[in-house]
């Protein structure tokens, strides 16, 4: 971090003259890069600490290298042929094999030199050269060599002129092959258009000529693409398996992660269920956003950053500000239906004589709870409908409430622990029903979706499942998770996002080298990284059947699916 540091200094302070000749530009920042490209994703705790610490360092610099360019600057980062002294080989497919084409054709050597051209734009690189064959049965054959090359791609056009007047011929060829990585070899095909023979050519660079120097300001635009690189590598790490292990585990309160590890399967269950749970609960002041936010700054704080902390505080501000504001969209998001609806529900009982069997034995506990239930069915399948409608939805809820409210206490007075009267088991299940309901209020509506009847069914599952307190307790603890994992990925996404956009005085970067390396590592954050949960005996089938994000934020809350959806 503080080479990082050192380079953000030298990057807002030195002219481009100075940065070229800098060795910290040009030896340590490369290799600094492609060292942070290399950190593993898999020790746990640290990796997060590393990538939190090291992205908003990588990206400050990265953008203050984009803005070191001008418009008149070459920054592709195209291969280049070397020029020098080239052997090329042939072997024709033909099976006259002693032809005269296939004799020029057998070894040849050329001496090439790059053109330059006056289009800084164009996509290709041209070289020329003369040539002949080192075969003494074609002495009086010369060669004229144009090559054009594009990254790798290289097509090449000979045309061989015979120095004896008696013998004069034209036999253009064309070749279409790949150069390797450094520019001294090539592959590829031939087709002699004289006769119609094809075949397989190679060469090599036998003898090198001048060496160009090197071109700074390319070396900058291949410090920044690592330096995008390792953003993206970063990011990944955000989203790893062991990164998102750590979440669930709690030193200062270690039962609380036994307990969230061993509910996983059962929670799996209930979300796969229930799609009023998937969708998260609603974070009305926006204090589930910020404990989030603060859980993970606390845990991913790197050891030392105060010389960097100004840089890092402008990082985080940018990657959490869009979350908090997505947050206070949705902090009032059906408050006032659930008033409506327990408004609603309270003036129907007092004209409703239906009472369900187990009533007696705690009266005004059961009709408050029975009442909590219903508005909690209500408020999720709509009442702000047409009176007619409005009606048939009242009751509907009404009905339901009492069969849910019937069920639990049955279940409850079927497991009565020794000692308990059944009054009080009754009670007990009452004010377990009123947390539930309470506890429904805070998620999404999906009246606009679902029919009512669903909605039901979806609801009495929740009743059902839910047995004790504790239950609730360990859901709400799931989707905290879930919340916090999916922020991490959040944060992964906003980081490459950042890149691209301007930040304070900071202009996003520009150049199309950077942004192509950047984008090499979305579709990997698109992907989902299996739960910790699923066997590994299962890791194949579950990867083929999920192979999106989105399946695995599921229950966290409304602002952070916004975010990433």
């Amino acid at each position: 971090s503080e080479a990082l540091m050192q380079t953000i200094k030298v990057l807002t302070c030195e002219s481009i003259s100075s940065i070229e000749s800098s060795i910290l530009m040009t030896r340590l920042l490369p290799s600094l890069a492609s060292s942070i490209c290399l950190i593993p994703s898999c020790i746990p705790n640290l990796s997060a600490k590393y990538a939190m610490e090291f992205m908003p360092l990588v990206t400050r610099c990265a953008k203050l290298i984009d803005r070191k360019f001008s418009d008149d600057d070459d920054c592709r980062l195209g291969l280049d042929m070397k020029e020098g002294l080239w052997v090329l080989r042939a072997k024709s497919s033909s099976s006259e094999t002693d032809s005269q084409s296939c004799a020029n054709l057998k070894e040849y050597e050329v001496q090439l030199s790059r053109k330059s051209l006056e289009m800084h734009d164009s996509v290709y690189t041209i070289f020329k050269g003369e040539g002949k064959s080192k075969s003494s049965r074609s002495p009086h054959e010369t060669l004229s060599f144009t090559a054009a090359t594009c990254g790798t791609h290289i097509q090449i056009i000979e045309e061989w002129k015979s120095t004896d007047l008696q013998h004069s011929s034209n036999s253009p060829i064309v070749i279409d092959g790949r150069l390797n990585l450094d520019g001294t070899k090539l592959e590829g095909f031939y087709f002699c258009k004289e006769d119609g023979s094809t075949g397989q050519i190679s060469g090599n660079l036998e003898i090198p000529g001048k060496v160009s120097p090197p071109n700074c300001s390319k070396q900058l635009v291949k410090t920044e693409a690592l330096l995008c690189q390792a953003v993206g590598h970063l990011a990944l790490m955000l989203s790893s398996k062991t990164v998102l292990a750590d979440v669930d585990e709690d030193d200062e309160h270690p039962e609380d992660s036994l307990a969230i590890i061993k509910s996983q399967d059962s929670f799996q269950q209930i979300l796969q269920a229930s799609r009023i749970l998937s969708c998260g609960r609603i974070d009305r002041r926006g204090e589930i956003s910020r404990r989030i936010a603060d859980s993970i700054r606390e845990r991913c704080r790197a050891i030392n950053t105060s010389d960097h902390v100004v840089v890092v505080e402008e990082w985080e501000n940018l990657i959490y500000r869009s979350l908090h504001t997505t947050s206070d969209d949705f902090s009032t998001l059906g408050s006032v239906d659930a008033m409506e609806a327990k408004h609603t529900i309270q003036q129907y009982s007092l004209s409703s004589k239906n009472e369900g069997s187990f009533s007696r034995l705690c009266a005004d506990e059961y009709k408050s709870s029975r009442i909590n239930v219903a508005a909690s069915i209500l408020y999720h399948i709509g009442s702000n409908e047409e009176k007619s409608t409005n009606h048939e939805r009242v009751l509907l809820s009404w009905r339901a409430s009492l069969q849910i409210m019937e069920t639990g206490i049955r279940e409850a007075l079927l497991n009565l622990k020794p000692g308990l009267q059944r009054k009080e088991a009754c009670i007990e299940r009452c004010r377990l029903s009123n947390i539930i309901s309470a506890f429904l209020l805070d998620f999404p509506t999906l009246s606009a979706i679902a029919s009512p009847n669903s909605i039901v069914d979806e609801i009495a599952f929740i009743y059902k499942s839910i047995r004790a307190p504790k239950d609730l307790e360990l859901i709400k603890l799931q989707m905290d998770s879930r919340t916090e994992k999916s922020t991490l990925r959040f944060i992964g996404f906003r980081s490459l996002e950042l890149l691209l956009q301007t930040e304070d005085s900071v202009e996003g970067i520009s150049n199309q080298i950077a942004i192509e390396t950047t984008m090499t590592s979305l579709p990997r954050l698109l992907r989902q990284s299996p739960p910790s949960f699923i066997p590994s005996e299962h890791l194949s089938n579950y990867e083929l059947n999920n192979q999106h994000y989105s399946s695995i934020i599921a229950g966290c809350a409304p602002s952070i699916h916004r975010c990433l959806t």
